[in-house]
């Protein structure tokens, strides 16, 4: 999973148009000496499991995945139950499908699930994030015709006391 943030280049870029009777909103500043931080989060049946971080400014590859990230995980989910069964699914990124990744998952004696040729992907992002996404946007423009037609209206009570 990636998590990131967009900070706008300029104050013009972040301005909003709000009513006099309105709050102004908060915004929120990220420092420029943040770093970005790419994280690979883990969840299991109940809860989340580990969240790994990635060194500053890289980019996930087998090598990482399988010397870093995946024992870190298999370690916290073992941590109560060393011969726990695990049955691990990730996406068709090349760093998990990669040979390295599968021997790795091998050697764990982790089964991987998979999914049958031409079905839907199994990701939360495809069956539960982007159907929320959608929902959001529609709400989004919902909103955005409201305030359309609210300075519609403002403009024409403005023209009207002329």
């Amino acid at each position: 999973m990636d998590i990131n943030a967009y900070e706008p280049e300029t104050k013009q870029q972040s301005t909003v148009w709000v009513f006099q009777v309105e709050l102004n909103p908060t915004k929120f500043v990220r420092g420029r000496s943040t770093p970005k931080q790419m994280v690979a989060c883990f969840f299991g049946l109940i809860s989340h499991v580990a969240t790994v971080s990635l060194e500053q400014r890289r980019t996930v590859n087998c090598k990482w995945y399988t010397t870093i990230c995946l024992p870190e995980v298999f370690v916290k989910i073992r941590k109560t139950n060393p011969r726990r069964r695990i049955i691990f699914h990730h996406d068709n990124a090349s760093s998990h499908t990669s040979r390295q990744t599968s021997d790795f998952l091998s050697s764990q004696y982790i089964e991987l699930m998979t999914r049958p040729p031409y079905s839907p992907d199994l990701t939360p992002n495809d069956f539960f994030f982007f159907s929320n996404i959608k929902e959001e946007r529609k709400n989004c423009y919902g909103k955005w015709f409201e305030r359309m037609q609210k300075c519609i209206d403002h403009q024409g009570e403005y023209f009207e006391k002329q």
